[in-house]
């Protein structure tokens, strides 16, 4: 099995990119808990071998943290400069 982790160009954390088989087998992608009130994206390009002359490039995009505050109905507040309202604990 391949494993390659690589740090986030925006925020904290890292993506894992996991291949476990072989030729035109499946790879896996999963990341570390975005810590930003928005959407983040990163072009990532990886071989299934080390300095293999065969690359992929793959958009892996991570939905915003949630907001920690909503309204009664179950609603985000948006401020007027596009962020979320939220409570410090």
């Amino acid at each position: 099995m391949a494993k390659k982790t690589i740090p986030w160009n925006v925020g904290n954390g890292s993506i894992t990119i996991n291949y476990s088989g072989s030729g035109s087998g499946a790879v896996t992608v999963t990341s570390s808990e975005n810590n930003l009130y928005q959407q983040r994206q990163q072009v990532v390009t990886f071989s299934t071998v080390p300095g293999g002359t065969v690359t992929r490039s793959l958009l892996v995009k991570q939905a915003a943290k949630r907001p920690n505050f909503k309204t009664r109905d179950g609603l985000y507040i948006k401020t007027s400069d596009g962020k979320y309202f939220n409570v410090k604990s």
